[in-house]
C-alpha cells in the first residue's frame, strides 16, 4: 500500500514522468475501486513505457462476477512447436510475435472490501520497447474517438461517399 499521498498520486497520474519511475513496491498491494480503473492504469503505464497489452486470464466466482484478472505484454508466451515445425505449408507463416516476455499485472477482488488489489506486477521485458512516437501504432493503443466515429457515420446522410 502506498505510504503517502505522493506515492498515491504517482499511481493515479497519467504523467509520463511519474509512470516511468514506478517500481514494483509502488504497485504491488495498491487498491483500486473498480476493474476499469485497474485496466486504465495498466494501459496508460503500457503506453508510456512502450508496449502493447492483452488480457491473459480472467476468473469468475460462482455468481459470474470477475474475481481475478491478469494483463500481459502482447509478446508474452511462445508459438506452439507444432506450428513452427509444420512442413506441408500452403502459405508463408506469420511473423513470430511472441518472445517469452514476462511483464504482467494481476489483480484480485477482495470480497470484504470490494476493492481490486494488485497481487503481481512484473515490469521487466525481454524485448525492445517502442519509442514514444511509435506507441500510437501498437494494437492496444489504437483507438478511434467516439466523435470521429459519429462523424464517419453521419457522412453518408449528407451525400459523402465513404465506401
Amino acid at each position: 500500500m502506498p505510504k503517502n499521498d505522493a506515492e498515491t498520486s504517482k499511481l493515479e497520474s497519467s504523467n509520463p514522468f511519474l509512470l516511468k519511475g514506478l517500481t514494483i513496491s509502488d504497485v504491488v498491494r495498491k487498491e483500486f475501486d473498480s476493474h476499469e480503473q485497474v485496466e486504465s492504469f495498466y494501459f496508460n503505464y503500457a503506453k508510456v513505457m512502450g508496449f502493447s497489452v492483452r488480457k491473459d486470464e480472467v476468473r469468475y466466482d460462482d455468481k459470474g462476477c470477475i474475481k481475478l484478472c491478469r494483463w500481459v505484454c502482447n509478446k508474452q508466451g511462445y508459438r506452439p512447436k507444432i506450428w513452427l515445425e509444420k512442413v506441408d505449408r500452403v502459405r508463408e507463416p506469420r511473423a513470430i510475435t511472441c518472445e517469452g516476455c514476462l511483464a504482467s499485472l494481476r489483480v484480485n477482488l477482495q470480497h470484504d472490501t470490494r476493492k481490486w488489489v494488485v497481487k503481481e506486477f512484473v515490469s521487466e521485458h525481454s524485448h525492445q520497447l517502442a519509442s514514444n512516437y511509435d506507441t500510437q501504432f501498437l494494437r492496444s493503443h489504437r483507438n478511434v474517438k467516439g466523435s470521429d466515429v459519429a462523424l464517419a457515420m453521419s457522412l453518408p446522410s449528407v451525400g459523402v461517399k465513404t465506401g
